[in-house]
């Protein structure tokens, strides 16, 4: 069987060799469960899976065996706990076509966090959810932090075109770092509130 529908069914967890024998499954659908958590290892044997929708659960955290499924290229994850995620989390789904993480916990977007998404198409986030965009050097110190969200009026916006020459630098690299610049785009850009980001 490539493809197991087990969404809305109130599930809690699961045994962390239920799908071993799956070894085929290309389409796995737990949306709508009351999962919190899953253990690394539930996924290891569905090494052929594409498509893998975790929403509209209670997960905290995304499970680490995920990032190894070099063959998923759809990861649903909206409607979740998920607090944070790593420069790694993603960075083996080179495949990964669509992402969606909106409506989770997230404050803060480490460096590189897609950067190796080369086919992405569609990434979904709220706006007003992600407060920064916080771009550390190697030691550990942050270089930069973008601080953003959804202003209340047209006039809390500012055009790209009216940031300082510098200020748009800093702006465009730390996004390019991130691997955000392929995914926004200038008219994208420009809507980010005045209000909401500094440099640090």
């Amino acid at each position: 069987m490539s493809f197991r529908d087990l969404s809305i069914n109130s599930i809690q967890t699961f045994e962390a060799d239920v799908f071993d024998k799956a070894t085929l499954l290309q389409t796995l659908n737990l949306i709508k469960n009351k999962l919190f958590f899953l253990e690394d290892e539930l996924l290891r044997s569905n090494a052929k899976l594409e498509e893998l929708t975790l929403g509209d659960n209670q997960l905290n955290k995304i499970p680490e065996q995920v990032g190894f499924m070099k063959n998923l290229q759809q990861l649903s994850l909206q409607r979740n706990m998920i607090s944070s995620i790593t420069s790694q989390t993603f960075a083996n789904l080179t495949d990964l076509e669509y992402l969606l993480l909106n409506d989770n916990r997230l404050i803060t977007i480490p460096d590189k966090a897609f950067l190796r998404l080369r086919k992405l198409k569609i990434l979904s986030m709220n706006e007003g959810e992600i407060g920064s965009l916080a771009f550390k050097e190697k030691n550990g110190s942050v270089r930069c932090r973008i601080q953003f969200g959804v202003g209340e009026s047209e006039d809390e916006y500012i055009q790209l075109d009216d940031i300082e020459e510098n200020m748009k630098g800093v702006l465009r690299s730390a996004l390019q770092q991130s691997g955000f610049a392929r995914i926004l785009t200038d008219s994208s850009l420009k809507f980010l509130p005045c209000s909401r980001w500094n440099v640090c």
